[in-house]
Formats: C-alpha cells, structure tokens, sequence
C-alpha cells in the first residue's frame, strides 16, 4: 500500500511480492495418519551451481556426498517451494516470488497459492471445478470431475512415501535430515489408494486417494500459527487457497464426510513445527532455533515489516486481531488524507 501524489490515489499492491519471504507449516494427514513431509521435486536435467554441495549425490544413502548444488527440481522455479534433505525440507512453503525465474511473476500476489506449492513437490489436488493440468499430470482421472482427490508420488526422497509414525521433532532442530516421519505404525501411502487409474490419465507410479460417500479432503486453514480454531475450513477451492500471510497453518485431510457436531479438535500440523515456524526458543528467551525459517526476523521487499507481527524490532505479539485494528486504524487515517 501506498501514495501516490501526483494521482492523489492510493496505490495497492497484493502481496507476498518480489523481495518478500514468508513460510507457512503444512501437514498432510490420512485418516487421522500423518504422510512423511513431501520434499522438492527430483530434477530431469542438470541444475545451475548454486550455494554449494547442498544436494545428496543419493536420497537412499545420504552417505555418499552432495553435489555442488542445493536446488534441483524438475518444474520451472516458481519462487515457493519445500525444500529437500539437508536444505530445509522441514514442512513448510517457503514463499520468495524473487528467486523464481526473472519473467515469471505468476506467484506474486493472489498467484501465491496451494496448488502452486503443490505442484513444487509433485502433489496434486483434484476438483471438478479446476481445468489444471499440474505438470508431470496427464489428465484430471475422468472419475473425479464431480468430485475431489489428490494424487502423490510414490516415492519421497528416494524412499517409498509413507503415512503414520510421528514427526521426527529432533531432526527439525538439527542440520540434518528433516522431513521424514519416524516410530512404530509407519506403512506405504499407497495402502490407502481407492480408485484405480488408467495410464492415459495419471502415471502409474502415481498414487490416488479420491473423496467417496464416506470419506472426503478437506483443507484446515490457519491464518497464524497460534489459532487453535481454522480461520476456513474448505472442501472446495482448495486449489485457490491463497498463501498472502506470514507464519499461518494449512492441513490437508482425508477424513469422514460428518464432521463431529461439537468438535474441539481441529487437524493441524505437528506442535513441535509450528513451534519451530514460530521460534518458540526465542520467544522463551533462549537462543533461537538453529536454521529457524519462521521469518519472524525477515523484512519485505519494502524493508519493513512483512504485513504480519514478525517485526524483529517489535515487541513479539501474540494477539493478532489486536494488531491488524492498528493496521486499520492507520488506513483510515491515511484515507482520511486523501479526502
């Protein structure tokens, strides 16, 4: 937002923008299961040099090496992505409109959205109501367009992508590998796919979990990680959701069609990321997490303060709704110069 005086109009840019940096924490979960955090595409071709050997030579033995790179993807680079091991990878979007490639600017703005993040990490969302083609994605199953369903890679990581199990909250403060659930109960995803497909429409390695009489996707909005109540809860325009705000929550969940009529328990992601994605450390008054992305600390294409409490030279507000009215209460003042 902004002036400018030789229109006497107000100027309104929709963010995130070029120069910003926000994350989100997102989860996957499968009847009330955790899926394993989904990394970067693998890429089909060589990758620049980038900012050194960040990149492992083999996702099964991590103990062969790095190659002299940290990205490598298959898809165009479109500046909000996950992160693979050994360089984040840890459940959340990172959101940076300026590192993807210099004549794309699709997600800037209201193009900041979920499909766009999903589409990063081979994942796909399925409704009657989107014509996209995610790439790597021959065609929308035929028997989904009345309804909704997700398909996944089958591998993650070099490993077979796998549900339940917990998050591993002591690889997150390390750096070391993220993104991989551990513990008893772990079985393969594709155990929970329930509808057969073609190979004219999705690849065979693909897996599809598709919403039936019983059973259906929905998306668990936060709009900040300290919510313990959804801002949305949505079963259609999942694809739409737009990724505008710092340090929120998005769970994905294949669930029962009934919701509880007194639900006080809401699906979100694992507490101890979202204590990570909040620096839960520093806010104690200890040093912050090693490797913390939550950017609380990182400043908007402005050099201000992106348009969420995560100041570093605020006080830390844990009250939301409070500091959005003193946003507004500014707006107003501004328009009122206009008048």
């Amino acid at each position: 937002l902004g002036l400018d005086p030789s229109r006497s109009s107000v100027v309104c840019y929709l963010r995130p923008l070029r120069g910003d940096h926000i994350h989100y924490a997102v989860s996957i979960q499968v009847h009330g299961k955790l899926v394993d955090t989904f990394w970067d595409a693998d890429f089909l071709g060589a990758p620049f040099s980038s900012e050194g050997k960040r990149y492992p030579v083999n996702f099964a033995n991590l103990t062969e090496g790095m190659h002299d790179y940290h990205i490598a993807q298959t898809k165009p680079h479109f500046g909000i992505h996950s992160g693979h091991a050994f360089w984040f990878g840890d459940g959340f979007v990172h959101e940076h409109p300026g590192t993807s490639w210099g004549w794309f600017h699709a997600t800037e703005g209201m193009g900041a959205t979920l499909s766009a993040y999903l589409e990063q990490v081979g994942v796909a969302f399925h409704e009657g109501s989107s014509a996209r083609y995610p790439i790597g994605q021959m065609h929308v199953p035929g028997a989904m367009l009345n309804g909704t369903a997700m398909t996944f890679p089958d591998t993650n990581g070099g490993q077979p992508t796998m549900v339940g199990g917990e998050y591993d909250c002591a690889a997150i403060q390390e750096n070391g590998v993220k993104g991989q659930n551990r513990g008893d109960g772990r079985i393969p995803l594709r155990s929970f796919e329930n509808v057969q497909h073609s190979p004219m429409e999705l690849s065979e390695s693909d897996i599809l979990i598709a919403s039936n009489a019983t059973h259906t996707w929905r998306a668990y909005y936060y709009s900040y990680w300290n919510q313990t109540k959804p801002t949305e809860i949505l079963e259609e325009g999942i694809n739409d959701i737009w990724l505008k705000e710092n340090l929120g929550l998005i769970t994905l969940s294949f669930e029962p069609r009934e919701l509880p009529e007194d639900s006080s328990s809401f699906p979100r992601p694992p507490a101890c990321m979202i204590d990570v994605l909040s620096d839960k450390r520093r806010r104690d008054g200890l040093p912050p997490t090693p490797h913390q992305q939550s950017s609380f600390y990182t400043l908007g294409f402005d050099s201000l303060p992106y348009p969420m409490p995560n100041g570093d030279s605020e006080p830390y507000r844990e009250n939301k709704p409070e500091w959005l009215q003193s946003v507004l209460s500014n707006l107003e003042a501004i328009r009122k110069t206009m008048l």
